[in-house]
């Protein structure tokens, strides 16, 4: 269906729309601001600048990276962890920081509000990655197949 030269690329989208919705979603919930309008602003903010940072770090190749570094057995279960504590300390710290932004704009608030949504976030987008991740390449590596008959 896709050239394969756009594997990243579905990759960083379709991370992006999992950790933006859960991410931006907890953030409004938490600052009782949950509603349609909020959530979409929200949530499109913060999936531009999470599919730019995607694009520009590395996050994943620096993940694998570490875990082998630390001696662990490529595609364990182990270094899938560490990997995805690499990919969501960037992640979520860029999109939990917009998404906190966008509700509150430069304000005394900001940082003190961010911070303290921070450790909550990063588990949940630990998690969420953790989850979605294996997901997101399966249906990744299905869509960018180049041999693909359709009868």
């Amino acid at each position: 269906m896709f050239k394969v030269i756009y594997f990243g690329k579905i990759i960083n989208i379709a991370l992006g729309i999992v950790l933006c919705t859960i991410l931006g979603g907890f953030a409004l919930w938490y600052n009782d601001q949950l509603n349609f309008y909020n959530f979409i602003f929200s949530f499109l903010t913060s999936f531009f600048v999470s599919y730019t940072i995607g694009d520009l770090i590395p996050a994943k190749k620096w993940g694998d990276s570490l875990a082998t570094k630390l001696g662990l057995k490529e595609e364990s279960s182990p270094a899938y962890f560490v990997s995805m504590i690499i990919v969501s300390v960037i992640m979520v710290t860029i999109i939990s920081f917009m998404s906190v932004f966008m509700q509150l704009g430069f304000s005394e608030i900001l940082i003190p509000t961010w911070l303290s949504l921070f450790p909550i976030m990063l588990i949940l987008g630990y998690f969420a990655l953790l989850v979605f991740f294996p997901l997101v390449l399966r249906l990744t590596t299905a869509l960018t197949t180049e041999k693909r008959e359709f009868n």
